[in-house]
């Protein structure tokens, strides 16, 4: 007979185990991973089961917006063919399914399936502001360029119904918290054609809110977010020029002009010409994006003659473009 002492321990050690779970966050988390067609509760709810899919398209990821079970979560099921697997791009989960639970009934019941391109990941935050988790899709049509490539879709409850209220395909949207509301950060990319393709800078270009049933632009309202991101910009700019300020041309360099040591100089200096041409344009594009003038034609002003000096002219013609777009 186990003695009044060890029952004790044993329940407060099964007490500290439920309670450090219940106070993890409730992150979304993936539940049943590739090619999972168990019909299994899932934790602890016993209302919700998994789906089962006809013929030729099977379940991919669970995702849930409460992962502990503790209050009745959102899932989403994301599912994928098994029809055609000629390429790895049509084995990638295109479908998706979201179940929301009916109190009066007690029971989950498909709200909404939509099919898009590949699927490659699924988050529960309130961008709506109505308190409710509204399901973000992250979307790619498979490409090497995340600008034209990645995209995102989100689903709200409205009344009874779960409903789109936002497609994106392009642009690299992405859903982050600026001062304490979730927004859409929109990007575009930095991509002359001097620069390959590897050498392109993505940035944040618009930001969205979510206001009387649609997304708007709230760019102005936010200038000091494009502000930081220029004095980032700035920082990782200057550490680029001090590098590329104590290197000069190595055909006129006083170092042994061997041409194996030349062609290592001359492509450090172009590598470092090109960052040098990416950060300034970015730092003129965010103080422009929040209307910071006064910052934007100072450091103009304080590095047009060290950049004219250490560009070749194509990269400074091109420098000087971007900034004549922004004064305009």
């Amino acid at each position: 007979m186990l003695s009044f002492n060890r029952v004790f321990n044993i329940v407060f050690f099964i007490l500290i185990l439920f309670f450090l779970g219940s106070c993890e966050n409730n992150k979304p988390q993936e539940l049943y991973l590739k090619d999972s067609t168990l019909i299994t509760p899932v934790f602890n709810d016993t209302n919700f089961v998994l789906p089962v899919f006809p013929t030729g398209r099977i379940i991919d990821s669970v995702y849930t917006s409460n992962p502990e079970g503790i209050f009745k979560p959102i899932y989403a099921v994301t599912s994928k063919s098994t029809l055609d697997t000629s390429s790895p791009f049509n084995s990638q989960p295109n479908g998706i399914n979201i179940y929301v639970y009916d109190t009066l009934n007690k029971r989950y019941n498909l709200s909404i399936t939509d099919f898009q391109q590949w699927i490659v990941g699924v988050n529960f935050i309130d961008v709506t502001g109505d308190n409710k988790f509204d399901v973000i899709v992250y979307t790619s049509s498979g490409g090497n360029d995340e600008i034209a490539s990645n995209g995102i879709i989100i689903f709200s409850q409205v009344g009874n119904a779960t409903l789109r209220i936002f497609k994106l395909l392009e642009n690299s949207p992405v859903v982050r918290t600026v001062k304490g509301r979730n927004l859409i950060l929109v990007h575009k990319s930095y991509y002359p054609e001097l620069f390959s393709h590897a050498e392109s800078v993505v940035y944040v270009d618009d930001l969205l809110e979510f206001r009387s049933g649609e997304f708007v632009s709230v760019k102005t309202e936010n200038r000091s977010f494009f502000t930081n991101e220029a004095e980032v910009y700035l920082k990782e700019y200057s550490n680029i020029r001090s590098v590329r300020s104590k290197l000069v041309n190595p055909l006129i360099d006083s170092l042994n002009p061997l041409t194996d040591s030349i062609k290592v100089i001359s492509g450090k200096i172009e590598n470092l010409n090109n960052k040098l041409l990416g950060l300034s344009s970015l730092v003129v594009l965010q103080y422009n994006n929040g209307l910071a003038i006064r910052q934007l034609r100072t450091f103009w002003t304080s590095e047009k003659e060290f950049l004219q000096n250490k560009l070749d002219s194509n990269q400074y013609n091109e420098l000087v473009k971007v900034y004549a777009t922004t004064i305009e």
